[in-house]
């Protein structure tokens, strides 16, 4: 089997990349090709391909779960008809594939919950970090009408978090920064402006 090649040469999490195997009869050999090319990602199966035709088929296979980083991609033929391996072919040589992290951003909501007559009024913001799903901590810090800075941690869950604040002051600026994971890179808002309405 000659080394895979992959299309796109790279690519970000969560993009598909495929990878394709190109299966050759070397002599004395002869005949077609009938079995499976068995693709494989650090040793570990990524994916198993039925093959068919004569010298030089070429199959492929697709993914867009990959994590980020570098990945050896190698292919190896199995006959159908081989007993005791005699017709399969060896590990190909590999195919060095880098997946980077996926760019991230960040949308803040902020609304109010009530005045509770202290006087203080309550407020809820949500993070979302798009993406496909990322996972880690989110930072909150908003700033009051004193500049005095107040700040929250929360944990991503379903791509988003919420904090539950107090303020007295009629203005107020709502900043998040999301501190990236394994397959998202960070990211952080240049703050949203709100005011209590009072």
């Amino acid at each position: 089997v000659a080394t895979p090649s992959a299309s796109p040469a790279s690519s970000a999490y969560g993009q598909s990349g495929t990878f394709t195997a190109t299966v050759n009869i070397t002599s004395p050999g002869g005949g077609s090709l009938n079995g499976n090319v068995v693709f494989y990602d650090w040793g570990s199966t990524l994916a198993t391909v039925a093959i068919s035709g004569p010298s030089g088929t070429s199959v492929s296979t697709s993914t867009s779960s990959l994590y980020a980083g570098t990945h050896s991609i190698t292919a190896k033929y199995f006959d159908s008809l081989s007993l005791s391996n005699f017709y399969d072919s060896p590990l190909s040589s590999a195919l060095s594939f880098t997946v980077s992290k996926a760019n991230t951003s960040i949308t803040i909501n902020s609304s109010s919950s009530g005045y509770n007559g202290i006087p203080v009024w309550w407020y809820s913001a949500t993070a979302t970090v798009t993406g496909a799903t990322p996972t880690g901590f989110l930072y909150f810090n908003y700033t009051d009408g004193a500049a005095v800075s107040h700040r929250y941690l929360c944990v991503l869950s379903s791509g988003s978090c919420t904090v539950n604040f107090q303020t007295s002051w009629v203005y107020y600026t709502v900043y998040a920064y999301y501190y990236g994971d394994i397959n998202f890179n960070a990211a952080s808002n240049n703050g949203v402006s709100a005011a209590t309405g009072r």
